[in-house]
């Protein structure tokens, strides 16, 4: 090996000064491990978008070619030149950083099931309960527990609380007499010549960051009634935030069946396939066969299957276990099983059903194959075709969102002929 010799310092191997092929060597390495750490660092930052980049979607592989590619590199630049005395150095080093990285590893792991613990723990059951009972305070500009209480029906398990005037996330919140985001009482009774619409749907259906009336469905009302065709349009919003399609579809069962709809709306969003809110599922923190920090860094998609596989202890507020019909715990087969008694309530009492948003990944079909009628906003809006700012597909739009969203469920429910009030005596 070309070498230019460097006499020894104070007994000790000084480096060499590679030229040639192992200075060429060496620099290679070098840069092949920086690769790999690059490489490892995008999987920790981006996981889903590099997975489909990457033959390996594993980052171990990537970090022992970096280490083997590291390791080269020094042999090639001083392993040639080290006494023992140098190697008895060098592994103690390396010892000791080793045990440094895996004493932070083991303090973030630790910190990082303490975190996803304490949040569990403010969106639990018990939690809101103390809500409700003056025992927390909520420490928000959306304070959530502040506008929902527990529902009577232990199905629906929570609710909004009813003659609501307050400040939410600085806009105006007001809220019937039921418990809709509503000015207005409506009467169970029909007017006639009237057409009643209900929405089902969370937090971007019942309106998220907009003023009251803002939200599309107050929107969808006022354009309606607005026609002047001599129709009374009534659109009753018991969207609630938090909520999933099994929640929704207990909230038509519960309250929005007496109001004899001609048209439900079902708001879906991209996270109904996942728990409600307050009924989350106990995950065991203690468990050893899993490492949620690399879940959380490598593997972020099924970080939230790990904080559900553990339906434990899933309790209402007066204690009693949550029905294993409803369970909370989301997912497909749930949502498959609303979608049917949606159905059923539809062909039994008469009334239309759109499964309404952006109908990304498996809803389209779960809910042709239940016989529920579709609209799906990427379809009908293409996202190049709008300012990206309104999110008309995001789960909270902006306020152009909303209006843009009423004015294409306006034009869908009249081509579908749904606005037209029953003719007299029909059921």
């Amino acid at each position: 090996m070309p070498t230019e010799e460097v006499q020894p310092l104070n007994g000790r191997s000084s480096p060499t000064r590679l030229s040639g092929q192992p200075r060429l060597a060496a620099h290679a390495l070098l840069a092949l491990s920086a690769s790999a750490a690059l490489v490892v660092a995008l999987l920790a930052a981006k996981p889903g978008r590099m997975s489909t980049v990457l033959p390996v979607r594993s980052p171990f592989p990537y970090a022992a070619l970096g280490l083997v590619a590291a390791f080269g590199h020094y042999w090639i630049r001083f392993g040639a030149a080290n006494g023992r005395d140098d190697w008895r150095r060098f592994l103690g080093r390396l010892l000791l950083a080793s045990l440094s990285l895996s004493l932070s590893l083991l303090v973030a792991e630790v910190g990082l099931r303490f975190a996803l613990a304490r949040r569990l723990e403010a969106n639990s059951l018990e939690r809101l309960k103390d809500y409700r009972e003056g025992k927390a305070h909520v420490k928000s500009t959306h304070p959530l527990a502040a506008i929902i209480e527990p529902s009577p029906d232990p199905d629906l398990v929570f609710e909004l609380r009813p003659n609501i005037e307050m400040s939410f996330g600085h806009h105006p919140l007001h809220t019937n007499g039921d418990g809709m985001r509503s000015l207005v009482d409506f009467p169970h009774a029909r007017s006639p010549k009237s057409v009643r619409i209900v929405g089902l749907g969370d937090s971007g259906m019942f309106g998220w960051n907009m003023d009251q009336g803002d939200e599309y469905l107050g929107v969808l009302e006022r354009n309606l009634n607005a026609r002047g065709a001599g129709i009374r349009y009534e659109v009753l919003n018991l969207a609630v935030p938090g909520y999933n399609t099994p929640l929704e579809v207990e909230m038509l069962r519960h309250k929005g069946l007496a109001y004899d709809p001609d048209v439900v709306i079902v708001g879906w969003c991209e996270n109904d396939f996942d728990p409600a809110f307050f009924v989350l599922p106990k995950v065991d923190f203690r468990r050893a066969d899993v490492s949620f920090l690399y879940t959380l860094l490598f593997d972020r998609p099924n970080l939230t299957n790990l904080l559900q596989n553990d339906p434990r202890d899933l309790r209402s507020f007066a204690g009693a276990e949550v029905p294993k019909a409803f369970a909370g715990a989301g997912g497909k087969a749930e949502v498959v099983r609303a979608l049917a008694a949606l159905k059923q309530l539809s062909d039994k009492r008469h009334f239309h059903v759109l499964v309404f948003g952006p109908l990304r990944g498996d809803i389209i079909p779960l809910a042709r194959e239940a016989g529920l009628d579709t609209y799906d906003t990427y379809e009908h809006i293409p996202p190049d075709s709008v300012p990206k700012e309104w999110a008309v597909h995001f789960m909270h739009p902006r306020k152009e969102g909303h209006q843009l969203l009423a004015e294409r469920l306006a034009q869908t429910l009249a081509e579908r002929g749904w606005l037209t009030p029953r003719a007299s005596g029909a059921p």
